[in-house]
């Protein structure tokens, strides 16, 4: 899951999560 362009949403939400995922 993750997109090419990426996205502050997600990572917003990825961020919330606590969860360094790229």
């Amino acid at each position: 899951m993750s997109p090419p362009d990426g996205g502050p949403l997600l990572r917003a939400i990825v961020d919330q999560h606590g969860t360094g995922r790229n």
